[in-house]
């Protein structure tokens, strides 16, 4: 019939990958509504965000929707630096204009989900600094990583080693090494041109991505 069509609920989620931050910063999450969602204001609908491991349970502070005059809704999510990367799945809880109440984990009120990374950092030091060819030298660096909003070692971790000869421009690949539960890392390499060392953790679903590097000089 005329004027019984209701458009397709929209629902928005940016940014779809966070990065936490360290020290008690707070990272945000946007959830905006729009198209055919009606919601009862009355009943202070909210949006919640729940872990994937832990499907029962409120994982971060939910946010009242706000209505706005283009005949949406809106809602920032907080995500705390003690907070757990990984997955997080997305829902609206409340009751909609015709009364049918929404609340997670139906799929009714799902909106779809974001993903939070911890932050990675590591360092290199190559020693000795300018050493004969066919020496060796001794490259050490830590990695870290975000635990409880404090940077910690990241033990078990696996850094690759790379190598770029002087006046080139790419980085071959030499090894690898494993972190130990410190977050310390150490490898043994044989000199025979100057050039540029780098190490890198690529990172994973819960991780950034990090890498350091250093010149070697020949004497």
């Amino acid at each position: 019939l005329a004027g019984s069509w209701t458009p397709p609920r929209r629902q928005k989620i940016s940014p779809r990958v966070v990065v936490l931050k360290e020290k008690k910063g707070v990272t945000h999450v946007e959830v905006t509504l729009s198209g055919g969602w009606c919601l009862n204001m009355d009943q202070q609908p909210q949006v919640i965000a729940v872990h994937r491991r832990n499907s029962g349970a409120t994982a971060v502070p939910p946010d009242a929707l706000s209505e706005h005059g283009a005949g949406g809704y809106t809602a920032v999510l907080p995500l705390l630096s003690t907070h757990e990367p990984g997955r997080y799945r997305v829902f609206v809880q409340g009751t909609d204009c015709s009364g049918e109440v929404l609340s997670a984990p139906s799929e009714a009120s799902r909106l779809g989900s974001f993903r939070a990374l911890s932050p990675t950092e590591i360092t290199l030091n190559a020693s000795p600094n300018q050493v004969r060819a066919g020496r060796t030298i001794n490259l050490k660096g830590s990695l870290r990583h975000l635990v409880d909003g404090t940077m910690h070692g990241f033990g078990g971790a696996e850094v690759g080693v790379e190598f770029q000869p002087a006046g080139t421009t790419t980085f071959t690949p030499v090894g690898t090494a494993t972190a130990n539960s410190g977050g310390v890392f150490h490898l043994k390499a044989t000199m025979h041109q100057a050039g540029t060392w780098r190490v890198r953790y690529l990172g994973d679903r819960r991780h950034t991505s990090a890498e350091a590097a250093e010149w070697v000089e020949l004497r």
